[in-house]
């Protein structure tokens, strides 16, 4: 368990694996000057904060029943804040993972969100597909919902992977005033658009 106030972390990183504990004021009126690594169950805990940079989401999964609210970050100020997916996630059947607006989201190479449930993004800033060469995989695969509205999807290249959404048999994908910049859209037979 962790617990900090009024404290300034110019770290390498902070890092809470899954399983550990982080009650509602554990971490207030903190600043975050490197990136902090959480699984997705702790981030409303962050809310009391005042800075911070990169918020690496490791492993996760938001279970069934769960909502999460990805907002800007930051009492004092969210300049510089970003949601990164460093690794795989998972948004279960009957969860609902939502983006809200001005929110910078990153999925790092390697990294796969998993909608079995809802990913709605709502005028978030931007989500950025990072390819870090030849052999990797980044992107979202469709089960359940992925509704996109007012959002600007982004390659970052640095060449040979693959970023990609896949809407897989049943799942759906529903898009208003979307710029897509990932390389690959794919439907699999029995997916539905719109």
């Amino acid at each position: 368990r962790m617990v900090a106030d009024d404290t300034t972390f110019d770290v390498e990183q902070v890092r809470l694996e899954a399983g550990s504990l982080l009650d509602v004021g554990d971490l207030t009126d903190n600043r975050f000057e490197g990136p902090i690594f959480v699984p997705l169950d702790h981030i409303p805990q962050l809310a009391d904060n005042e800075r911070f940079h990169d918020v690496m989401i490791i492993s996760s999964v938001l279970t069934s029943g769960q909502t999460l609210d990805l907002l800007p970050l930051g009492t004092v100020t969210t300049v510089d804040q970003r949601y990164v997916f460093d690794g795989d996630v998972t948004v279960q059947s009957t969860a609902t993972l939502n983006l809200h607006e001005d929110v910078r989201v990153s999925i790092n190479p390697n990294a796969i969100v998993t909608v079995d449930g809802v990913m709605d993004v709502d005028a978030a800033d931007s989500i950025t597909f990072v390819d870090a060469g030849a052999g990797n995989l980044t992107g979202i695969d469709v089960n359940g919902l992925l509704d996109l509205a007012h959002t600007q999807i982004i390659k970052a290249s640095n060449g040979g992977g693959l970023t990609r959404i896949i809407v897989h048999i049943g799942g759906r994908l529903v898009a208003d005033n979307t710029t897509f910049g990932v390389e690959e859209i794919e439907f699999e037979p029995g997916s539905l658009l719109g």
